[in-house]
């Protein structure tokens, strides 16, 4: 194994083992991570069988990684940092979801681009950007309505799992930000071709 893939294996296993040390509601923590751990072992397997990922996507699934680690310790509402910045600027919520949002689809937009451009399964342009939009919104429209399923069964824990933070529109808002992630990662690697003349992130 590399040194690269070393340093981002064991510097999240340092900060996973940080982040399980009296966290904020085990129960809430373990629906939030359930789904997130079948996307890394589906990663995983997708890595060591079938494609091999950027070096430059690998960064970014640490950057994601860590983002989630340090909410599935804090939640959405309790973390620290965005907690100052809600009390700064006087803001109505704490607004570290819309981060993670931010992140939920910006990585994973990167390697579904990276893999229809890989394995030549869209080779136009405009049709690439489309689909990995699509693609992106489709899955968190989907996710959105398995966040529901799991909050009706909980009840007591809905709020907490949720994270909606009594913001009506925060469903809206969060597909909204997988919109978003989607577009910036659509826009940073089309200038990142644009400086390399390269097709992907190597």
């Amino acid at each position: 194994m590399k040194l690269y893939n070393k340093f981002l294996i064991i510097s999240l296993i340092g900060i996973f083992i940080r982040s399980v040390i009296n966290p904020y509601d085990y129960f809430t923590r373990v629906l939030e991570i359930f789904p997130v751990v079948l996307w890394s072992i589906a990663l995983f397997v997708i890595y060591k069988k079938w494609f091999t990922f950027s070096k430059t996507v690998r960064l970014f699934l640490w950057l994601r990684a860590i983002i989630l680690l340090v909410w599935w310790h804090y939640t959405y509402a309790l973390n620290p940092l965005f907690a100052w910045i809600q009390d700064y600027f006087h803001l109505l919520r704490n607004h570290y979801d819309r981060l993670w949002h931010l992140f939920q689809w910006l990585v994973p937009a990167m390697i579904f681009r990276e893999i229809l451009i890989k394995k030549q399964i869209i080779k136009n342009n405009s049709r690439l950007n489309f689909f990995v939009v699509c693609i992106c919104l489709s899955i968190s429209v989907f996710y959105e309505f398995i966040e529901r399923r799991v909050a009706m069964g909980t009840w007591t824990k809905a709020d907490s799992f949720l994270g909606t933070q009594w913001d009506v529109w925060d469903t809206q808002r969060d597909m909204f930000m997988a919109l978003i992630g989607a577009l910036i990662t659509i826009t940073f690697l089309k200038l990142k071709k644009e400086w390399t003349n390269k097709p992907t992130l190597d």
